[in-house]
């Protein structure tokens, strides 16, 4: 398995109260496999996104990608590790708002492709459909080409594990569905792709669906 997560548990301490997001979650993801996640709001699946691409360390339990368990390496080790490894994908997109969509997607370039990066960049602008957007700013773009320029943006690196969580969120369902189609060709490629998501649509275009508990 590629992206691996035994027994994973997540405990946040806050304002004197306990709160468990994550008991005991066992995932697995192969390359060229696209599985999604699928609950209900404030069932921890976001958690566990953060805790797969090693944002955030997992109280119990053990991540390994690749092989690696991030959270075993140095700060400084972890962030070039999750730079050369994993793209994440987000539903705000988090594109920044005063760099036109092509600095956007070219901003990963400080780790990885170095000076292919620019050819790169390009080459997804294309595979994405937003080479007529380039120039622009996100705050001109519609909510499916901001997702697809943070989709492009996510590939830079060629990751080979992808993150997405609830990419789908704000989009109607003809981008919706475009983006799903991205992330299956994204896995088809040989990713691992793994996506978080409410959506019982997009969540049924995944090659696996895991269940949250509490999930209709």
């Amino acid at each position: 398995m590629y992206l691996q997560l035994d027994a994973i548990g997540k405990t946040y301490h806050t304002r004197g109260a306990t709160v468990e997001a994550l008991r005991a979650i066992d995932l697995q993801v192969e390359r060229g496999q696209f599985v999604a996640v699928r609950g209900p709001s404030g069932c921890g699946k976001s958690t566990l996104l953060l805790i797969a691409g090693g944002l955030l360390s997992p109280t119990r339990g053990r991540v390994r990608i690749g092989g690696t368990d991030p959270y075993a390496l140095a700060p400084n080790q972890r962030s070039r590790f999750r730079a050369k490894h994993v793209g994440f994908v987000f539903q705000q997109c988090h594109l920044v708002p005063y760099l036109s969509v092509m600095d956007n997607v070219l901003s990963p370039a400080l780790v990885g492709n170095g000076g292919a990066a620019a050819e790169r960049a390009v080459e997804l602008v294309k595979r994405f459909h937003i080479e007529h957007r380039a120039g622009h700013l996100p705050s001109e773009l519609s909510s499916g080409e901001r997702q697809r320029a943070a989709l492009a943006r996510a590939m830079l690196n060629s990751p080979s594990l992808v993150l997405a969580d609830e990419p789908t969120g704000n989009l109607d369902d003809e981008n919706r569905d475009n983006v799903i189609g991205f992330l299956r060709d994204i896995a088809a490629k040989g990713a691992a792709v793994l996506l978080v998501t409410h959506d019982v649509q997009a969540a049924s275009m995944a090659d696996r669906v895991v269940q949250f508990p509490g999930t209709p």
